[in-house]
């Protein structure tokens, strides 16, 4: 069983930074993650919405060009390319926080974590189990979108914010239900 001072449960924004701080303060720690660093934000929200953003405001603005006299063919708008570029924007991100948490010594366990004792946490990974203590345990796990009963998920006709994200295609037209932050940054 490997000891540590910290033990921080989730890789969010909250997780990592929280993990990252007590690593400068001296202490011993590791970071238990299930998905990748970065959490919601990183992921499904904030960076990969603004990134898809900026290529609509990009688009906007060409469709504007001839008007204050600047004459362009667009060739071309490829939705795929515009999830590619997000997907990398979010990869190389995603790349500078696993870079910092080694930079600290900060111990990244992939895998779910479970508090099963006090001061003791199961990670539960790819690797097989293995248990933790920590003197101290900080749960940072975010957030999880909520699956209304009355929509059917499928992935095709009713998606998630993920799905959306990802569409290679854009839809003749969409309805977005919810009006958090990745919603109205979807709309």
């Amino acid at each position: 069983m490997s000891v540590f001072d910290v033990v921080v449960i989730g890789g969010g924004p909250g997780g990592y930074v929280a993990a990252l701080r007590a690593a400068r303060e001296g202490q011993k720690v590791a970071l238990v993650e299930e998905r990748e660093v970065g959490g919601t934000c990183l992921h499904l929200g904030c960076i990969p919405t603004k990134a898809l953003h900026r290529t609509a405001f990009y688009l906007r603005c060409f469709k504007h060009f001839e008007r204050n006299g600047i004459r362009a063919d667009l060739k071309g708008f490829s939705p795929a390319a515009a999830v590619a570029r997000k997907d990398g924007l979010v990869k190389r991100l995603t790349a500078g926080i696993h870079y910092l948490l080694k930079k600290s010594g900060v111990v990244f366990c992939r895998g779910k974590g479970t508090v099963v004792d006090r001061g003791e946490v199961e990670v539960s990974g790819p690797a097989g189990s293995e248990r933790l203590k920590a003197q101290n345990i900080i749960i940072a796990t975010g957030s999880a979108p909520q699956k209304p009963p009355v929509f059917p998920f499928d992935g095709e006709t009713v998606l998630t914010g993920e799905e959306a994200l990802s569409l290679k295609e854009l839809p003749a037209s969409l309805a977005v239900v919810g009006g958090g932050v990745i919603g109205c940054e979807l709309a």
